[in-house]
């Protein structure tokens, strides 16, 4: 086999790997679509996890790969056996570190585990039949999909009405199912303490604070409805109000001072 030809078995494998694991993904999404009601919000939310990223590509990539080494060291007359057993184990093999002391649910959690691994080694072998472009085509489309669904703001307000001063924000609101930001500045070596208000008439809220690196911050709990963010440096700070199906008002409050001694 030539250079390039080995080239091109290999880029062909890759995509191929790729297009199984996008599909399989976006199998998980369509899923999530129709379980949640057509919750698009949610829906964005979990293909934006990145545990997911790392299960699909790179736990399904990675033990494809050595599945790929045992197998190609099999006879030929084995080989079909050994690849399905390889791929039942490897359904179940995330699991056992976590779930292997109740019984039942790591059969329920390996039976989905190996329904995905199965539909995975479907799709690989299905790529077979495709011309390398159609592989790397598809495969591209798909995680441009993903990507795309995961950085859609579905975010859907009614009546929003806001008043932001300087120390507070105000809305109300007659429907939210999403995400509403509220940007802080602090300056190096300041704290931030706020208060959050809800006034509800139905529907989920809750929030959570995302710095300029969109990291999630810790935050020290002081009251039921006050938190505080240490000191730091030079940052700008969101908080993030989500709602589900939510109709009512919130209120924010804070005050920016210098670190306390005892932070």
């Amino acid at each position: 086999m030539t250079d390039q030809n080995r080239m091109a078995k290999y880029a062909r494998g890759v995509f191929s790997k790729l297009a199984a694991s996008g599909s399989l993904f976006l199998l998980y999404g369509i899923v999530i679509i129709f379980t949640s009601g057509f919750d698009w919000v949610g829906v964005s939310e979990a293909i934006r996890m990145r545990f997911w990223w790392v299960i699909f590509f790179g736990y399904a990539n990675g033990f494809s790969l050595i599945a790929d080494v045992i197998i190609w060291r099999t006879p030929s007359e084995r080989k079909q056996i050994a690849s399905l057993l390889l791929y039942i184990l490897g359904g179940f093999a995330p699991f056992l570190p976590f779930l292997s002391d109740n019984v039942w649910l790591f059969m329920f959690a390996g039976i989905l585990g190996v329904g995905s691994s199965l539909i995975y080694y479907g799709i690989l072998k299905l790529c077979e039949r495709f011309k390398f472009r159609e592989i790397a085509s598809g495969s591209i489309l798909i995680l441009s999909l993903l990507v795309a669904a995961a950085r859609t703001d579905f975010t859907v307000t009614e009546e929003w009405t806001e008043v932001r001063l300087e120390t507070s924000y105000e809305a109300k609101f007659t429907y939210l199912n999403g995400y509403k930001a509220v940007p802080i500045d602090i300056a190096k070596g300041q704290e931030l303490e706020f208060t959050i208000t809800w006034g509800m008439a139905n529907g989920g809220n809750g929030f959570h604070v995302l710095d300029e690196k969109d990291r999630y911050v810790g935050l020290e709990n002081i009251d039921d409805r006050k938190y505080k963010i240490p000191a730091g440096g030079d940052q700008r700070y969101r908080l993030i109000l989500t709602g589900k199906k939510l109709k009512g008002s919130v209120r924010i409050t804070w005050t920016i001072q210098p670190a306390s001694s005892s932070s």
